[in-house]
């Protein structure tokens, strides 16, 4: 996950951050071609939220409003490339399922356009 963040582009909808970067398949031999289309991390710092309940709280709800959107976008089908996005959860308050939903569907859709540009450009 480290190289994520040492060459990647962000995308930002309040209270998320995404961060995503394309791997490269160089070759069949490398660990990465093992890996699923798109590798997913949800973080919650520890600085804002200091009780592990709240922090493990809001990353269920992270991954269960990833998964719907994720099949309903429609993102594996999508990406022909393989992708890791991290989330990263920077507001000091926990929002309600509904408002974590809605910024993330904001960013995956934003990513899904993003994502396909770049393809459409590379090829």
């Amino acid at each position: 996950m480290s190289e994520v963040f040492k060459s990647s582009k962000t995308l930002a909808y309040h209270p998320l951050l995404c961060v995503y970067k394309k791997l490269d398949d160089a070759s069949n031999d490398h660990p990465i071609s093992k890996y699923p289309a798109i590798k997913v991390c949800f973080s919650v710092p520890k600085r804002r939220f200091k009780k592990a309940v709240e922090r493990t709280k809001l990353r269920r709800h992270l991954r269960e409003a990833y998964r719907h959107i994720y099949t309903e976008l429609g993102l594996r089908q999508a990406l022909g490339d393989k992708y890791s996005i991290v989330f990263i959860y920077h507001h000091h308050t926990h929002l309600s399922y509904q408002e974590l939903y809605e910024a993330v569907h904001n960013l995956l859709t934003r990513l899904k356009v993003k994502m396909t540009q770049t393809s459409l450009n590379e090829s």
